[in-house]
């Protein structure tokens, strides 16, 4: 089986199983809370790809609940005895502990490797954030990026001064990321540039997300100029083609949010 399939196999399970793992968690582990539990489920499920089972529906959720409690019992005895480790990416870390939860000497070793690495991991992307950055192939293709996503897209919402904005969002991703961005392969201002775009892109989705919150009545409007009956509808039919063909000349991701599509 191809991976991608496998893997969004199991994320509709991972998916279905939450809930009764959500039980698991706060029944067994009465110093977890609710959000301490969307973490473990969290951290459980980046390592996914750890998991060489059968593949049915039974072992998989087993695996599941055996991981999490796991991560349960370590978090709270970290919180107990190490209580100025309170990073939340510790949490995904502790998962490849493979030593006793209560031999403390143990897990204390483990606990300050990891926060050693970490430290490193962070020095070494601050330091690549400052060259690429003060890098003018770099920065360039970084702005080329966020404008190639957004060009045209003002009238859904993109605010054209965000731009810097967007571009800070960038950087912050190389400072938690920057070890991806080191293999092997395209040149750093290719990756940049459709990093850009994956970032620019997913900043409009937040744009068009809160427009749709304040649509509905530009939308009734619209559907009143189209001579579309509107009484007793939450949302405006979609025109015609012939209609839209004449009459609408935005994007077709504008036509499509302005007539009710995502509804």
């Amino acid at each position: 089986m191809p991976r991608d399939n496998h893997r969004s196999k199991l994320r509709r399970r991972f998916n279905a199983a939450k809930a009764d793992l959500l039980a698991t968690l706060l029944n067994n582990e009465p110093a977890i809370t609710p959000d301490d539990a969307d973490g473990i489920l969290d951290a459980t499920w980046q390592h996914v790809d750890s998991y060489v089972g059968i593949d049915s529906v039974k072992p998989f959720k087993s695996w599941l609940q055996v991981g999490a409690l796991k991560l349960a019992c370590l978090l709270v005895t970290v919180r107990e005895h190490f209580p100025n480790q309170k990073n939340d990416w510790l949490l995904s870390r502790l998962f490849d502990y493979a030593g006793d939860p209560d031999d403390l000497e143990s897990l204390e070793k483990f606990v300050n490797s990891e926060v050693e690495q970490e430290r490193q991991r962070q020095a070494a992307n601050v330091a690549l954030v400052d060259r690429l950055a003060n890098d003018a192939e770099c920065c360039k293709a970084v702005r080329f990026g966020i404008r190639s996503s957004l060009k045209g897209r003002n009238g859904l919402g993109f605010d054209p001064d965000r731009m810097d904005e967007i571009e800070q969002r960038v950087w912050l991703w190389v400072i938690d990321n920057g070890e991806k961005l080191r293999i092997p392969g395209e040149s750093m201002p290719a990756r940049l540039f459709k990093l850009a775009q994956l970032t620019a892109r997913g900043h409009l989705t937040e744009c068009l997300r809160r427009k749709r919150k304040f649509r509905g009545v530009e939308s009734v409007l619209a559907g009143r100029r189209a001579g579309i009956p509107t009484e007793g509808r939450h949302t405006v039919p979609r025109p015609s083609a012939s209609y839209r063909d004449e009459k609408c000349r935005g994007s077709a991701l504008a036509d499509r949010l302005q007539y009710g599509e995502f509804a």
